[in-house]
């Protein structure tokens, strides 16, 4: 018997009826946008599933290295050994005493409908089924596993609401803290026995995320999720961080996120162009500043060297003249009396006439400057 279509125009519930009435055997493939997993069969019972986010193994590896507290090496080193055995590898558990072989079939079966019951809340997606198990159903589906499908229908249906209510409460990246103080580590083991309430309060440290809870932890993700929002709801928990976490309000929708990543966008931008043009006007103003004062500065202070030394020469040679004429005559001469003596050329008193000093006829006295 081989199965595939779309689950547009049929539930995965009445896919499964129909294999479980044959009584069939098999892999059931569900592929949903980018989510996918499978579904194994044996004889119309289901013997195992998984998902690319929640799969039996890696549930139990967690449990025996975080709630059982079994050395972390060994753990890796057991389960390398029995990769694609799960049988092999729980009597191996039940053999080393690390757990009993009801405690591990209970986890087991309770990990199993939980990963199923998340498939049945599709309603899109395709689906393929083949009467030849998969590769994965080695390493996914003990041998003494069997659950009937007909029970995880209708509990599929009882979570439905539950599910969609406290998903719009609690985001996955919400971090939240203990409101109590926390009691002294437990004993090795101990976990077993404490309720799933109990379970992720000891989990939540005021540092990982829900994401990080689920995923380093034997918990699946509507077990965490449940646990949460009874722990909010009896106030033994808070959240401290409010990167994400919206509490009783409504999800954003994809255009609100797109829009907020937007306006964020904007606001960079308009930051990037504000600091140029402060850069831009610093050296604009800079260059005038510079050219306006430094500049002009130099140049009168070059101007000023260009003319102090021939306007001192010529001041010097026309005091010089004055006293050899009031020497010779006795008389305080005027430039014309200078020049008429001799004493004194038109080109002698040009860097004064060139500089401004005289605009007007000189007299040449003995304290001449």
């Amino acid at each position: 018997m081989i199965l595939h279509g779309s689950l547009h125009g049929y539930t995965l519930s009445d896919v499964v009826s129909l294999i479980v009435r044959q009584k069939a055997g098999g892999s059931l493939q569900l592929v949903n946008d980018v989510k996918e997993g499978t579904l194994f069969f044996r004889n119309g019972m289901i013997a195992g599933a998984l998902n690319n986010e929640e799969v039996l193994g890696e549930k139990l590896f967690f449990l025996l290295s975080d709630t059982c507290h079994y050395p972390l090496s060994e753990a890796a080193h057991l389960f390398a050994e029995y990769r694609d055995d799960i049988t092999g590898l729980c009597d191996e558990i039940v053999r080393r005493n690390i757990l009993g072989e009801q405690e591990i079939k209970k986890f087991a079966t309770s990990v199993v409908e939980d990963i199923v019951c998340r498939f049945f809340l599709w309603k899109t997606g395709t689906y393929h089924f083949t009467l030849e198990m998969s590769p994965e159903a080695g390493a996914n589906c003990p041998d003494w596993l069997a659950i009937l499908a007909e029970n995880l229908s209708l509990e599929a249906v009882r979570r439905f609401d539950e599910w969609r209510r406290i998903k719009l409460h609690i985001d996955p990246d919400a971090v939240y803290a203990p409101t109590r103080t926390r009691v002294a580590a437990l004993p090795v083991n101990l976990h077993l026995h404490l309720s799933t309430t109990d379970l992720v309060l000891s989990r939540i440290d005021g540092v990982s995320p829900v994401s990080a809870i689920i995923r380093t932890s034997s918990l699946t993700n509507f077990k965490t999720y449940e646990a949460i929002n009874a722990l909010l709801i009896e106030a033994r928990i808070r959240p401290i961080e409010y990167r994400s976490f919206r509490p009783f309000a409504r999800p954003r929708t994809g255009m609100e996120r797109r829009r907020g990543k937007i306006t964020l966008s904007g606001r960079a931008s308009s930051a990037v162009f504000s600091m140029v043009g402060i850069m831009l006007l610093v050296a604009f103003l800079g260059r005038i500043v510079l050219h306006g004062l430094i500049l002009s500065s130099l140049d009168h202070c070059a101007s000023q060297a260009r003319f102090e030394i021939p306007v001192a020469e010529a001041t010097q040679q026309i005091e010089c003249a004055a006293f050899l004429f009031d020497g010779l005559h006795g008389l305080k001469p005027a430039p014309a009396d200078l020049r008429s003596a001799g004493l004194l050329t038109s080109g002698d008193l040009r860097p004064l006439l060139e500089s401004g000093a005289i605009r007007k006829p000189l007299s040449f006295n003995r304290s001449m400057p």
